[in-house]
């Protein structure tokens, strides 16, 4: 139930940054740099407007912060967050769009495997 409210929490946080449209030009950016047939890492709206079925486990951008058993996970697709750490630190996506803080971009070597960055409010998109 704490990570329902964290989730409730954050989207109630974030309900101003963007709206509708702001997503749709981040989408056709995130097409534009990404090349065919490349992985890209990003929230599950992004998915829906680049008509993209999401990487196993990127289906519900909040999934990974649940803790189930292995088995649950693996049958409800749900990747441990030290799995998308593992994916994201090993540069397996040629386009990220992540929102987290700078610390934690350096922590999984991000600026280090996609030599551009731009920032877009409090997320950042990197890539290759």
């Amino acid at each position: 139930s704490s990570d329902l409210l964290g989730c409730a929490k954050t989207l109630y946080e974030r309900r101003d940054m963007y709206v509708w449209n702001d997503y749709e030009v981040l989408a056709k950016k995130i097409t534009g740099l990404t090349p065919t047939g490349g992985l890209i890492y990003a929230d599950d709206h992004i998915y829906f407007l680049l008509h993209r079925k999401p990487p196993a486990g990127l289906e519900f951008v909040y999934s990974h912060k649940l803790t189930l058993p292995a088995a649950q996970m693996a049958d409800l697709h749900i990747v441990p967050q030290s799995e998308l750490d593992r994916q994201l630190s090993n540069g397996m996506y040629s386009t990220v769009y992540i929102c987290e803080d700078d610390e934690t971009y350096n922590k999984l070597g991000l600026p280090k495997l996609y030599p551009h960055k731009e920032d877009t409010e409090d997320c950042a998109l990197f890539w290759k």
